[in-house]
This record gives structure tokens, C-alpha cells and sequence, in this order.
């Protein structure tokens, strides 16, 4: 009868415990900073984005880029400044183009105009950095990149303290222009083929989409499908009537003919 009370007793005791709330303490030591690896696999280049005035309209002479933060280690207690930096790395994951000036295709990180967009706000993990791009005259000829990093600021360490040219270091990319350019997403394995301005063309004019990153990253099989049946048919008739007016089938600017591929996989 004594062990029965007793058993009453505990599960009694387990019983209120377990009702009680429990707070977790919060990791209050200072956090570190770095652009988010939203694939967690440790990428050199952790985010790659494309920004083209192309699309926009004439009137638009700068606009902004928001490329996410993460904080590491504890939840932000307060608002910390981001630092940015240009990082010098030739990478081989980065596309090959010239690298873009500061002051010319972006205002300078270290701007005061800049000092709002720099923030990791408190009590955020994930949180956005600003980059504003201008709309240089010079983007209408060929495309520039912007890759960076985070550096230690006054206020908070940057959780990769590698050097620019160390073969792991983590930055980010970003692709400028003012014309139509690569998307950083049509690969070698690209559906529609080998890249060409002239292809690229043939495509918004034939679609009136604008096959840039975000719209091919949200294509679908029969979508590309669809695309390719399109594309294929409608080269057919435009090469037809360029034989017809005495030029020559629709080529890129090299001479090498306007093609696609004859099934998608």
C-alpha cells in the first residue's frame, strides 16, 4: 500500500512540473555576421543574383539589391552595422565578365546613404544587407559583377576571416547590366542550348518574357517542353523568311547560326 501512495506521490510531482512553463535561457554573446547559406553545404559562392536595367524603365537610374545575412552563434540583442567589402576573388564559379567600379555601377558600401541598408536588426537570425546599383551608361555595352564579403565592423565580427584569395573563403555575386545578359542559371545543361544575345533576343521577342534568373528558375517540364516546341517552330519560319529576303539564317553577331536543341530532356 505504501509503494501504491508513493508511485501517487511521484506521478503527482512529475505532473505539476510538467505544467509548469520553463524558459529557456538566450545566448546572449555577441553574434557573428555572414551572408546566408540558405543550402547549407558551405558554398564558396553563397548567393549569386542577376540585376538588369534592360527590363526597366528609362526613368530608372538606380535600384537596390537586398542579399540576406545570417546571424551565428546567438539571437541579436541588438541592432549591429554590417560591414560589406569588395572581396578579390577569380574564382572559377564566378561568370567571367569585368568586375564592376565603385561609384560608377554602385555607390560605395561605406556610404552614409548607405548606413540603414547595412543593419542586422535585433532579434532577427535572418536579415537583408542593401546594395544599391546605378544605371552607368557603360552597362549597355556588357555586363559587370559586384562579388563581396563580410568584414568585421565596429559593432560585429564577421564569421569568415579567410583571406580573398583562399580557395574556401564565402562571398556573394552580383550580376549588373543594362543590356541583355547570361542568366547566371543558363548553364551548359540549359535546356534552349548554348547562350547567345542573339538567341536571348529571339526568345522575349517571340514570348514577351523577360528569361531572365527568376523566370527560368521557375519553369517547369512542361513548361520547357512547351518552350522548345515553340522556339523551334518559330526559328523555322523566321529563317524561312529571311532566305526569302536574301539574308541569312538568324546567327549571332561570331556567325555561328541561332540554334536549339532537337528534345529536352
Amino acid at each position: 500500500m505504501k509503494i501504491i501512495k508513493y508511485l501517487l506521490f511521484v506521478i503527482g510531482v512529475i505532473s505539476v512540473v510538467s505544467c509548469q512553463q520553463v524558459e529557456v535561457p538566450i545566448n546572449k554573446q555577441e553574434p557573428y555576421v555572414n551572408f546566408y547559406d540558405s543550402l547549407n553545404d558551405y558554398r564558396r559562392c553563397i548567393q549569386s543574383t542577376t540585376l538588369n536595367f534592360y527590363y526597366m524603365d528609362d526613368a530608372v537610374v538606380k535600384d537596390t539589391v537586398w542579399l540576406k545575412i545570417v546571424s551565428m552563434a546567438s539571437v541579436p540583442q541588438r541592432d549591429y552595422h554590417v560591414k560589406v567589402v569588395k572581396c578579390d576573388n577569380n574564382s572559377n564559379v564566378l561568370l567571367s565578365m569585368k568586375n564592376a567600379e565603385s561609384g560608377v555601377h554602385y555607390v560605395p558600401f561605406d556610404d552614409e546613404s548607405l548606413k540603414n541598408l547595412m543593419v542586422l536588426h535585433k532579434g532577427n537570425l535572418i536579415d537583408s544587407v542593401g546594395i544599391v546599383v546605378l544605371r552607368d551608361k557603360s552597362l549597355k555595352e556588357e555586363s559587370r559583377r559586384i562579388v563581396m564579403r563580410i568584414a568585421d565592423s565596429d559593432e560585429v565580427k564577421a564569421a569568415d576571416h579567410r583571406s580573398d584569395t583562399d580557395d574556401d573563403v564565402s562571398f556573394v555575386a552580383l550580376y549588373i547590366a543594362d543590356c541583355l545578359a547570361r542568366p547566371t542559371n543558363w548553364d551548359m545543361w540549359f535546356f534552349l542550348g548554348t547562350y547567345g544575345t542573339v538567341k536571348h533576343d529571339f526568345l522575349v521577342r517571340h514570348s514577351g518574357k523577360r528569361w531572365d534568373y527568376d523566370f527560368i528558375k521557375n519553369l517547369d517540364s512542361n513548361e520547357k517542353t512547351y518552350y522548345l516546341y515553340k522556339f523551334r517552330n518559330e526559328l523555322a519560319q523566321e529563317n524561312a523568311e529571311r532566305l526569302g529576303q536574301g539574308l541569312s539564317v538568324l546567327s549571332e553577331k561570331d556567325g555561328t547560326p541561332v540554334e536549339f536543341p532537337q528534345n529536352y530532356y
